[in-house]
């Protein structure tokens, strides 16, 4: 593989995009936040929107990198399809500020992201 802008771009893209979700989620000055929780809904909508650009990021890197030359979904690439759902998820907890909600979109995106450690 041959390195370009581009490709060094998308590189930092990830990490940059975790450590812009982890200032939304625990603000500027965490010790100055007397309630995560109420501070999370409040933010929930950028937090999950950064992620749905994450999510898409991730699922488009293997085609920014030139390991497959279409889009396509494939079973030797299970990090697309987790990224899919990962994109989706995001999307649900964007749309609803429901507790339930919000917390099954936390727990599945856990496994999830367990899972692509382990088998992406």
């Amino acid at each position: 593989m041959e390195w370009n802008s581009v490709r060094f771009l998308w590189a930092l893209l990830l990490p940059s995009l975790i450590i812009i979700r982890a200032n939304i989620l625990f603000g500027p000055s965490p010790s100055e936040v007397a309630d995560f929780e109420h501070y999370y809904y409040e933010n929930r909508v950028r937090f999950h929107g950064v992620g749905i650009v994450g999510a898409t990021a991730a699922f488009l890197v293997p085609w920014i990198y030139g390991a497959f030359p279409w889009f396509t979904l494939s079973p030797v690439q299970p990090g697309a399809t987790v990224s899919i759902a990962l994109s989706t998820l995001s999307t649900l907890a964007f749309v609803t500020p429901n507790a339930k909600v919000q917390w099954l979109v936390a727990v599945v995106m856990i496994l999830l992201m367990l899972y692509l450690l382990a088998f992406g």
